[in-house]
């Protein structure tokens, strides 16, 4: 990276002068008002952190003194140690600023409505996003800092390291080896354990689960444990399955795995749906959850369920 400056102040020895406090009192007034001051100003209280060899100044007069002695003048001798100076300056910021505004590269995984995408992460741990889902992590700082950025569902096989952490609007998890679900999507927050153990922090809920256990906390009310029976998530093997949840947050499962949209559904938020639906028949799966709690629909062209109070 190079540091160049305004054509106004591109004087090899500028940076020195400034930093030294020999800048004439109007060629300090103009670099003020310049665009470059405060971006220098910003470089120069980054490099505070930064420790530089300090310039040995009786060696310096000592050299300057024998440049006389030959015929060179102080001027010519104190332009050398200038430029020097100046050059050294731009090597220190130019460090500063590959730290200050260099970062690192942000991996994003998004899986679209009716698909589900698997991803293995640079450990080697599996995530797999079920539909209309998406993930973020910084893939440079993996091997210190493995941390996964969630909005919606996904499945994690986590290889033993260090501490792992998923975060999400509804709260984070943490695990340092072990398999588990996480789904965050509006208020609907739940995460389930298949293998090791999971720490769940949520609100004010601090949960260790153990294998075949659950916790599920919906509209920022205080958390509930259950007990699951499956091995793995139900909707990686293609279809959804569900315990008294709230009617609402079935919608949005069907909505997510056959991309439609659903008019009318307000009405029936007092519901709850204990079901399973599959993932590759819009009829069927409409005939399960809505048959079931006796809901009148009709379904158009366009992908639009009119649900009938």
């Amino acid at each position: 990276m190079s540091i160049k400056m305004n054509d106004n102040f591109k004087d090899d020895t500028f940076l020195a002068r400034w930093l030294n406090n020999e800048l004439t009192a109007e060629e300090l007034e103009k670099f003020k008002a310049s665009e470059d001051y405060a971006f220098y100003e910003k470089i120069v209280a980054g490099t505070s952190t930064i420790q530089s060899e300090s310039f040995d100044e009786g060696k310096m007069l000592d050299l300057i003194k024998e440049k006389r002695s030959v015929g060179i003048e102080v001027k010519s001798a104190r332009r050398v140690w200038m430029y020097a100076a100046a050059a050294s300056i731009v090597v220190v910021l130019s460090f500063v600023v590959f730290n200050l505004f260099s970062k690192p590269e942000l991996i994003e995984v998004i899986s679209e409505k009716g698909e589900k995408k698997t991803l293995v992460l640079p450990d080697g741990s599996e995530m797999v996003l079920n539909a209309n889902s998406s993930a973020s992590y910084f893939e440079d700082d993996w091997e210190k800092n493995r941390f996964v950025n969630l909005d919606g569902e996904a499945y994690f096989k986590v290889k033993t390291g260090n501490q792992f952490t998923v975060k999400t609007s509804g709260g984070n998890v943490s695990v340092l080896g072990t398999q588990f679900n996480v789904q965050a999507i509006n208020e609907f927050f739940e995460v389930q354990c298949f293998e090791g153990s999971v720490q769940v922090k949520s609100g004010e809920d601090d949960e260790i689960l153990r294998p075949k256990k659950a916790y599920r906390r919906i509209s920022h009310k205080r958390g509930t444990l259950i007990s699951i029976k499956e091995a793995a998530p139900s909707w990686t093997k293609n279809e959804s399955s569900f315990a008294s949840v709230p009617i609402k947050y079935v919608l949005i499962a069907l909505e997510n795995q056959y991309n439609i949209g659903f008019q009318g559904k307000t009405a029936f938020n007092d519901l709850t749906f204990s079901g399973t639906f599959p993932h590759d028949n819009l009829n069927v799966a409409l005939r399960v959850v809505l048959g079931s709690l006796q809901i009148e629909y009709t379904v158009s062209g366009n992908g639009i369920v009119t649900l009938e109070n």
